[in-house]
């Protein structure tokens, strides 16, 4: 139900190519759907991402952190600070929100945007095929773990 890292992982790192997961099913929520994934991407060019999403964890958290050969990212939605190492200057540099950052005008903002897009006012950031990419994407997920293997997705037309 949370399908927002398929999103911004794919603006970041391209393609996903194939997915693998493990879910399950705590009972804890008291519903029938799965309340924790471990989910590894494989995208087209390369990269590998892991996603872990959970119900079940207090506190909750959020964050997203890029590692490669030269650097470190990390971004925490506690905190809104992103944070990075580099091996050119090895020490934690950040970057904080604005004073007076108000994450609910991302959210109106958003909602701005899509009245704009209905009135013909502006063409949408994100289009029908991300929403079905995210889609394919979860539903390989769902696949995967059940199936117990590996997904190859095709690739886009688009």
């Amino acid at each position: 139900t949370l399908s927002h890292p398929f999103d911004y992982l794919r603006w970041l790192l391209g393609e996903v190519g194939a997915v693998t997961a493990e879910t399950s099913e705590s009972g804890y929520l008291e519903l029938q759907v799965e309340d924790s994934a471990e989910i590894i991407l494989t995208f087209e060019k390369g990269p590998l991402a892991h996603i872990h999403l959970d119900y079940n964890q207090r506190p909750t958290s959020h964050w997203l952190e890029i590692v490669g050969s030269q650097g470190t990212i990390r971004w925490s939605d506690d905190d809104g600070v992103t944070r990075w190492w580099t091996a050119k200057d090895p020490q934690w540099n950040e970057i904080v929100p604005p004073e007076g950052f108000e994450r609910n005008v991302l959210f109106m903002d958003e909602m701005r945007h899509f009245l704009d897009v209905l009135d013909g006012g502006a063409t949408p950031v994100c289009m029908l095929e991300d929403g079905i990419r995210a889609l394919e994407i979860a539903l390989a997920a769902h696949a995967s773990a059940v199936g117990g293997c590996r997904v190859l997705l095709p690739a886009l037309g688009i």
